[in-house]
């Protein structure tokens, strides 16, 4: 995987397709926000696209240290791993939607609860257009559980007005909690 920062979409996608081969493929991964796009496949083609992006003018393009290309069609042996364990689960009525990674859509339907999460092994996370499906239903406060503020960040230049609240020790939680009361 890869973080090609300052590019858009059309022109990640261009370098992708100049990066794959026959043999080798890479494709965008998460649609993190404005001009931050992280792309997964093959070494070899997530290289070649690395340097495809800082000749085409990414203000930033730099190989992650990660375990596996994650979002992308070579994610399919997890994928198939995956359905095993999810596919015989019941799942009851939802309380309330979910948006999922993979459609950026509300989704309040159980039956397609465990289709959406073996979508999202092996599709892009499309974070951004997420983000702004959530904006669009009017939420205004969000909750980032978790070490770091990586999605806060991200979410201050998609929209401003959605803020997000850091959970990531008893201090920010209480924090969160009393803000939530708060709402």
């Amino acid at each position: 995987m890869a973080a090609l920062i300052g590019l858009d979409l059309a022109s990640v996608r261009e370098v992708c397709d100049r990066a794959s081969t026959a043999s080798e493929q890479v494709v965008p991964a998460n649609l993190n926000g404005p001009g931050q796009i992280v792309v997964a496949g093959h070494t070899g083609a997530v290289r070649r696209a690395v340097e495809l992006a800082r000749e085409g003018g990414a203000s930033l393009s730099v190989e992650l240290k990660v375990s596996a290309p994650f979002h992308c069609p070579l994610m399919q042996p997890a994928r198939d791993g995956m359905a095993k364990v999810l596919e015989p689960l019941a799942i009851g009525p939802l309380r309330f939607g979910v948006i999922a990674n993979a459609t950026a859509e509300l989704n309040r339907d159980s039956a397609r609860v465990v289709p959406l999460l073996l979508e999202q092994i092996t599709s892009a996370v499309r974070w951004e257009e997420s983000m702004a499906t959530l904006g669009g239903l009017g939420v205004d406060l969000a909750i980032e559980f978790g070490c770091g503020r990586v999605l806060a960040g991200l979410m201050r230049r998609i929209n401003r007005n959605l803020k997000v609240l850091a959970c990531e020790d008893l201090k920010s939680f209480k924090t969160a909690a009393d803000a939530l009361k708060g709402a």
